[in-house]
């Protein structure tokens, strides 16, 4: 779904009322997360089924640093082995799918070749280096693990700032997820 796109407009207008018609911090944030998933979802269902496991993963981990500060090496190391892990295939899976399916084609296995590129969304490398920054800062101890996993998915797969960009940090988004939101008409223009 392209952002200049008419599906992208009424997809923004749906979540927009909804996420304005709720009050609730908790709501709110539980709406982005789902017009996340959703967004990244509609280009394909395993964006959105990766990302929410490797988000798993990392919430996980993070929340073992902080329970277990003896074993932030350990922790950090599984992270970077997961985020890089998922980089790393999606980067070389064409080159060992293409050696794969020549070895098959000349041991009369005619397998067709399946190409990974629709496998890579644009972005991916962002959500994935994003996690690393949060990871990093809880090992080393400027920021504590978040608490809810539903908070740290938003700011994780946080749908509008695909297109704005740069890598945010945690400290500056997270504590906008956590506090009440108030319609303020003199700010929308």
């Amino acid at each position: 779904m392209a952002f200049t796109s008419y599906d992208f407009f009424v997809f923004f207008v749906i979540v927009f009322i909804l996420y304005w018609a709720v009050r609730q911090t908790r709501w709110q944030n539980l709406i982005l997360l789902i017009a996340s998933y959703y967004f990244y979802g509609s280009v394909q269902i395993w964006y959105a089924l990766l990302l929410g496991a490797s988000t798993l993963g990392d919430f996980w981990l993070a929340k073992g640093m902080g329970q277990t500060p003896s074993r932030k090496k350990l922790y950090m190391s599984l992270s970077l082995a997961l985020n890089l892990g998922v980089l790393a295939f999606f980067k070389y899976a064409d080159f060992f799918i293409g050696d794969a399916a020549s070895f098959f084609k000349r041991v009369g296995l005619g397998l067709q070749r399946m190409d990974s590129a629709h496998l890579t969304a644009d972005g991916f490398i962002f959500f994935h280096l994003k996690k690393l920054s949060y990871m990093f800062d809880v090992s080393r101890g400027t920021f504590k693990p978040v608490s809810s996993f539903v908070e740290f998915a938003a700011y994780v797969a946080f749908f509008p700032q695909l297109a704005a960009g740069p890598i945010d940090r945690i400290q500056k988004l997270l504590p906008q997820l956590q506090a009440a939101r108030v319609w303020i008409a003199d700010l929308f223009y």
